[in-house]
């Protein structure tokens, strides 16, 4: 048996007594709780770097036109559902997409299987044959249920009317290259990007003088010059959180999104852009 599936089998039957937020394996979000759509910026050309999470970061990012996309994750589980959206877009069409991911999963796993390594088709294969009947692929505890209905669907680019063909053929002329199976405050990399999206880790990082810092790290090592980190996503008005991050990076632009995710407020992200010295 695929020895990530061993691993999985605690959170796949919702048994995962570890006490941990966020570790080795663990739920994965089955599509972003961030309004992509409202802040991703034209990638053309670009390298990027981004967090895992629900696949979404790297889908958008290559509709957008990057040319090379590295992840990662302390989280296995989102890097074998990151190549599995990827594989599933690769093989089918926007409807058929939508019902692998919501409907029937054993319908079209062997189209998508094509586009798949061979690890990842052992997982989702045992996946599969052991707790999904007749339901799309986030049909066991191992997925965080779906919390944001068809706001999906607008909250991502590739989603949109005449965007997915598109996605398709750049992903065939994008690479997907490094993944990084590892905490973002152990993430030591050689290679340099134009962008990095971290998502909302930042809301996770009870020390904030410590992520300050693992952000700073990145700027320094893995950012070109003229390139932009987008380090924290907030789903409503954090102010005193915005100001601590403000007075560390005070070069930071504070992007609002068209959401309302909490009391009418706006969701906001802060984007640092590296300039030479």
């Amino acid at each position: 048996m695929n020895e990530d599936f061993i691993e999985a089998m605690p959170v796949i039957t919702n048994n995962d007594g570890s006490g941990i937020l966020f570790h080795s394996y663990d739920k994965v979000y089955p599509y972003t709780t961030e309004v992509i759509s409202g802040y991703m910026p034209n990638c053309t050309g670009a390298t990027i770097l981004t967090v895992a999470g629900s696949g979404d970061h790297f889908l958008n990012a290559v509709l957008m036109g990057a040319k090379r996309v590295d992840s990662f994750d302390i989280n296995k589980l989102a890097l074998l559902y990151q190549k599995l959206k990827r594989a599933a877009v690769l093989a089918l069409s926007k409807d058929e997409f939508y019902d692998f991911m919501t409907r029937d999963a054993r319908k079209y796993f062997p189209k998508v299987a094509q586009y798949l390594d061979s690890n990842s088709i052992e997982f989702w294969s045992e996946y599969l044959k052991y707790f999904v009947y007749g339901t799309g692929i986030q049909g066991t505890p191992m997925f965080y249920p779906r919390s944001h209905g068809s706001d999906y669907l607008k909250m991502n680019n590739y989603m949109q009317q005449g965007n997915y063909d598109l996605l398709r053929d750049r992903l065939g002329r994008a690479t997907l290259d490094d993944e990084f199976h590892m905490d973002i405050d152990k993430l030591y990399i050689g290679n340099k990007y134009d962008k990095i999206f971290l998502s909302n880790i930042i809301n996770y990082k009870p020390l904030k003088d410590d992520f300050a810092e693992t952000i700073g790290r990145l700027i320094d090592y893995n950012l070109n010059t003229g390139g932009e980190i987008y380090y924290g996503y907030f789903y409503h008005n954090h102010q005193d959180d915005i100001d601590f991050y403000l007075d560390c990076f005070p070069s930071t632009e504070i992007i609002p999104v068209d959401s309302t995710t909490f009391k009418g407020e706006k969701d906001h992200v802060l984007v640092y852009k590296k300039r030479s010295h």
